[in-house]
Formats: C-alpha cells, sequence, structure tokens
C-alpha cells in the first residue's frame, strides 16, 4: 500500500476521472450506435441530435482527461518522477499499489472501447458518404429532369434551347 497520504490522494483522483471517462465513453459509444441506426435510416433531424450530444460528450471528455492528465503529474512528481517520464504507463509502472491494478484494468477497458469506437465511426463515415453520393446522384437526376432539352443541331451550328423550327401548318410558303 502507498504510504504517502498525498499520492494515495492523487491515485485515488486519478482512478475517479477514469471512472468518469469511462462512463463517458460508453455513452459516446452508445450515441455513435445510435448515429449508425440513424444514417441506415437516413433520419437526418435524429442525427442533428446525436452529432450534438457527441459534440458535448467529446467536450466532456477532454475536461475529464485534462483533469487526470494534472492528477498523473501531480502523482509523478510525488513519485519523484520527470516531467517527461510523468505518464500514466511510467507512474503506474513505478507503483506497487492495489490501487494502480484496478487504474491498469479501466485504462485496458478504456482502450478497447476507443477501438471499438474507431470502428463504429469508420462505418459510420462510409454510410454517411455513401448517403452523400445518393443524394448528389438524386439531385443530378433532378436537375436533368427540369434542365431544358437540347434538340439536334448539324455540325458547326450553334447549340441553342430553342426548338427546331417547324415546316408543319404554321409556315406558309
Amino acid at each position: 500500500m502507498t504510504v504517502n497520504p498525498q499520492l494515495e490522494e492523487a491515485l485515488h483522483q486519478i482512478e475517479a476521472d477514469m471512472v468518469n471517462q469511462f462512463r463517458v465513453v460508453q455513452a459516446l459509444r452508445a450515441l455513435v450506435q445510435e448515429e449508425r441506426e440513424d444514417l441506415v435510416q437516413r433520419n437526418a433531424a435524429r442525427l442533428t441530435d446525436s452529432v450534438e450530444k457527441k459534440e458535448s460528450l467529446l467536450d466532456e471528455l477532454g475536461r475529464l482527461e485534462e483533469r487526470r492528465r494534472q492528477h498523473t503529474i501531480k502523482a509523478a512528481e510525488l513519485c519523484g518522477l520527470k516531467d517527461e517520464d510523468g505518464s500514466l504507463n511510467n507512474l503506474l509502472a513505478v507503483l506497487k499499489d492495489p490501487m494502480v491494478e484496478r487504474i491498469n484494468h479501466l485504462r485496458e477497458g478504456f482502450m478497447t472501447i476507443q477501438a471499438e469506437l474507431r470502428e463504429i465511426n469508420q462505418g459510420n463515415y462510409a454510410l454517411a458518404m455513401l448517403n452523400l453520393e445518393r443524394l448528389e446522384a438524386l439531385q443530378g437526376f433532378l436537375v436533368d429532369l427540369i434542365a431544358p432539352k437540347t434538340h439536334y443541331q448539324p455540325n458547326g451550328s450553334s447549340s441553342t434551347n430553342e426548338p427546331p423550327v417547324s415546316y408543319g401548318l404554321d409556315h406558309q410558303a
């Protein structure tokens, strides 16, 4: 067990921050899976809401990461590690505390969920690009439908969008 009460408190703070980060990342994973459903169903309104929620979760994750980093630096200083050696990996390698094992398990779970998130996000990106291609194709089709038709013109004559001259009843000799 760690003897230094300040170090023990810093480790508790690191663990608490990582637990909160883990919860946020789990919520982010659930949201990204919902985003996948929205992309499949082409539900733009829900997709917009999902993106806003995702931004909020990412902001929260950034704040928690900064807090964890500050507590890690404090713990590293208490262990006598230099600034460049003050990473969480280096700190955990130096300590022999039962809490270190819990923090390692949290970190492993965190990295597993991050890998899942990357994979789901790559799939979501592919779906979004497919939907975008469909929209562009539909837009091109609709533009072609309303665009005036061009008529046959002999070689060398300028193209106009007016119908060809008719030699029917509207012209009298």
